[in-house]
Parts: C-alpha cells; sequence; structure tokens
C-alpha cells in the first residue's frame, strides 16, 4: 500500500507518516510547493494548513487574507488533482477541517472561510469520484507547531489566552494515536459512511461509521 502525505513538514503529517510506515504503508512525502512525482497510490492525506493572517477582518492586509485561501484550499486541491489520475482502485483522500467550519471563529476569517470551502469540496470531490473516497478529519486541539502562528499575533487572536492556558496545562489535546486510529477507520470504511463527510476525531464514534450511510 502507497501513500502521500502532502504537507510533511507538518506536525500531524510527521506524525501520520511514521504511523503508517510502521503499519506497512509506502511513504511518500511533500512540503509545500514540492514537485509531484507521478506514482500509484492508495492514500492521500493533506496537511497543509496555516492561521495567519489574525486579527480582524477589517484591519489584515487584504492579499494576506488571499493566500490564506492559497496555502488552505488551492494548493491542496492543485496538489491532489494533478495526483489523481494516478489512484488505484479504492483509494482514498483525507484531508483536515479546522475550527469555525460550524460557527464563528472571530479573528481567524482567513482560515475559517479557507476550511469551510475545503470541506465543501470535499464533499463535492466525494460526489464526482465514484471510484475513490473522499472525507475530511476535524482533529481538535492538538499539540503542533501551528500555535506558533497564535503566538505571534498575541491579543490580535481572541483565543490567544485560551491557547495560552492549553500549552501550559498537562491537557495534551487530542494525541496523534487517536487521528491515526480515526483515519485508519475511515480508510477501512464504505464510501457510502464516510465519502463526503467531516469526522469529528475528538467526538465521534470511529466504530459506527457504517452507520453514517444510513443518513444519506
Amino acid at each position: 500500500m502507497r501513500a502521500i502525505i502532502l504537507g510533511i513538514g507538518s506536525d500531524i503529517g510527521r506524525e501520520l507518516a511514521a504511523r503508517l510506515c510502521r503499519n506497512g504503508y509506502y511513504v511518500t512525502g511533500y512540503k509545500h510547493y514540492e514537485e509531484l512525482r507521478p506514482e500509484p497510490w492508495d492514500l492521500i492525506v493533506c496537511c497543509y494548513g496555516k492561521l495567519e493572517p489574525i486579527g480582524s477582518f477589517w484591519d489584515l492586509d487584504v492579499d494576506e487574507w488571499e493566500y490564506s485561501f492559497r496555502a488552505n484550499v488551492f494548493l491542496p486541491l492543485r496538489d491532489i488533482r494533478e495526483l489523481y489520475p494516478h489512484r488505484r482502485p479504492g483509494a482514498s483522500v483525507c484531508l483536515f477541517s479546522g475550527a469555525g467550519t460550524s460557527g464563528p471563529a472571530p479573528t481567524y476569517s482567513a482560515y475559517c472561510a479557507a476550511k469551510v470551502a475545503l470541506v465543501k469540496m470535499t464533499e463535492l470531490l466525494d460526489d464526482e469520484s465514484p471510484d475513490c473516497k473522499f472525507f475530511i478529519l476535524g482533529p481538535g486541539m492538538v499539540r503542533t507547531k501551528i500555535h506558533e502562528q497564535i503566538m505571534r499575533a498575541g491579543d490580535r487572536a481572541a483565543n490567544h489566552q485560551r491557547v495560552l492556558d492549553f500549552l501550559a496545562s498537562p491537557d495534551s489535546g487530542t494525541s496523534h494515536d487517536d487521528i491515526y486510529a480515526c483515519l485508519m477507520a475511515c480508510v477501512a470504511a464504505s464510501k457510502a459512511a464516510v465519502g463526503g463527510r467531516n469526522i469529528c476525531v475528538h467526538r465521534d464514534n470511529w466504530a459506527r461509521l457504517e452507520e453514517l450511510g444510513a443518513d444519506k
């Protein structure tokens, strides 16, 4: 089995790659804007993600705001589109959603809006890909270096104090083991069950994923 990790430089991408390798996958990883090589694949995991720019929409540089869509939506879709013709039968594509996809996330308008677009594209791509399963995972709060962007923003980030408290607490947040377990549960599940779905790692019951198919 061959997996491709887009965003191998991210903490989640690196941790998932290590677990996939330990479980028999041959893994190829790419960082942002690295040239893709055509190769057959069974699984793509896209870990691209950028919180910045952080702050009130009215105060942000419009070019930086628009660039967030390029990093969070357009780059993932471009890379997946390029790799898609080389999929093997029964292939799966996993993307990651984020906070604010079902409600407001103050000071994160660029990131939030981009992730909402990615959630909708996951639904659309799954519908247009009868031989490939697309799903998107919401990992919850994970200890990764993405929080450095919030630290740089300081008081411009509405959740700055909450993140400071989280990082200073013994709470480890969602573990990489749980993210991997949820990913594998979704890979094993049928397209009817998880195709086009936004699955919450820390809240949904992965053992009952097949029941989701009855909701469609």
